[in-house]
C-alpha cells in the first residue's frame, strides 16, 4: 500500500500540485489521468522519490519514505520496479543484458539465478527466446514487454508505469494493458499507471485519481467515471475519446 497525504509541490513561484491525498491499493490497478501540465509526472516522481515534496508525507507501508535514512531509502527502492514511456532501454545491450542490469545492481544471486529469473521474466512477457537480440531489431511493442520484464526482474511490490501505451497501436496497447493487469493480480502489486488513454482506463484501471492543475478533483471506478458530474473530467474523457476519433479517421483518410 502506498498512501499520500497532503503532498504539495513548488517550483519557484508556482504550485504545482496542492495537498494532493490518496491512498494506492495491493493487487491493483491505479489511473492518474489528467490533461498535460496537471501534476501527473510530478506526482510520479514524488511517488519514486525523484522529487521531494515541499509539505505532506510519502508512505510505503508504515515507512514515511522521506524520513528513512540513505540505506533505507536504498532498501525500498529494491522493492519498486519501474516502466519508463520510452522503455529507457539501453540500446548497446541486449535483451538478455537489460532485464539483467537491476539483478546486477541489487541482487545478491548467483550468475545461474540471475540468468533463470531473466529468462522467467521473459518468458512470462511473451520474448522468450528473445534474449540475444540486439533491441534496435525490436518492435515498439516489443520494446514496451522488455521495459516491463526489466521492471519486475527484482519482483518488486511496487510498479509503476509512465504512459506505457505511448506510440503504439491499439493492439499492442491492449496487450500491455492486459499484462501490467496481470502481473497486478498475480503478484499482489501496488501498480500506478500515469495516462491520457481513456480505454486503458476503462479497462484495467480499478482506481481512478483525475488531476486538474495540480489538484485532485474526482477519485472514483471506471464504474462510474461516466457518470460524474464533474465538469472538468467530463470535458477530459470526452476530449480524449473525440480526439482519438479524429486521428483513426484522418489515418484512414490518409491511407
Amino acid at each position: 500500500m502506498i498512501e499520500i497525504q497532503k503532498v504539495t509541490k513548488h517550483f519557484a513561484q508556482k504550485t504545482v500540485l496542492h495537498s494532493l491525498s490518496a491512498r494506492f491499493e495491493p493487487g491493483s490497478v491505479s489511473m492518474i489521468i489528467g490533461s498535460s501540465g496537471s501534476g501527473k509526472s510530478v506526482l510520479m516522481k514524488i511517488l519514486v522519490g525523484l522529487f521531494a515534496p515541499d509539505e505532506g508525507k510519502v508512505f510505503y507501508g508504515t515507512s514515511d519514505f522521506f524520513n528513512l535514512d540513505l540505506e533505507e531509502k536504498t532498501e525500498l527502492r529494491k522493492q519498486i520496479g519501474m516502466l519508463f514511456q520510452n522503455s529507457a532501454l539501453f540500446d548497446s545491450l541486449s535483451v538478455e543484458q537489460n532485464v539483467l542490469f537491476p539483478l546486477q545492481m541489487f541482487s545478491k544471486q548467483t550468475v545461474r539465478q540471475q540468468t533463470e529469473r531473466v529468462n522467467h521474466c521473459l518468458e512470462r512477457v511473451g520474448l522468450a527466446g528473445t534474449n540475444n537480440l540486439h533491441t534496435s531489431q525490436l518492435s515498439g511493442g516489443m520494446r514496451k514487454r522488455v521495459g516491463i520484464a526489466r521492471a519486475i526482474a527484482l519482483e518488486p511490490k511496487y510498479l509503476f508505469c509512465d504512459e506505457p501505451n505511448s506510440g503504439l497501436d491499439p493492439l499492442n496497447s491492449i496487450k500491455i494493458d492486459e499484462l501490467i493487469r496481470e502481473i497486478t493480480l498475480e503478484s499482489g502489486i501496488t501498480t500506478i499507471v500515469n495516462s491520457h488513454d481513456m480505454n486503458s482506463v476503462m479497462e484495467i484501471g480499478d482506481h481512478i485519481f483525475f488531476l486538474y492543475r495540480g489538484k485532485m478533483l474526482w477519485t472514483g471506478s471506471k464504474n462510474n467515471i461516466m457518470e460524474t458530474d464533474c465538469l472538468e473530467l467530463n470535458d477530459f474523457v470526452f476530449a480524449t475519446a473525440f480526439l482519438k476519433q479524429v486521428r483513426r479517421e484522418s489515418k484512414g483518410h490518409a491511407q
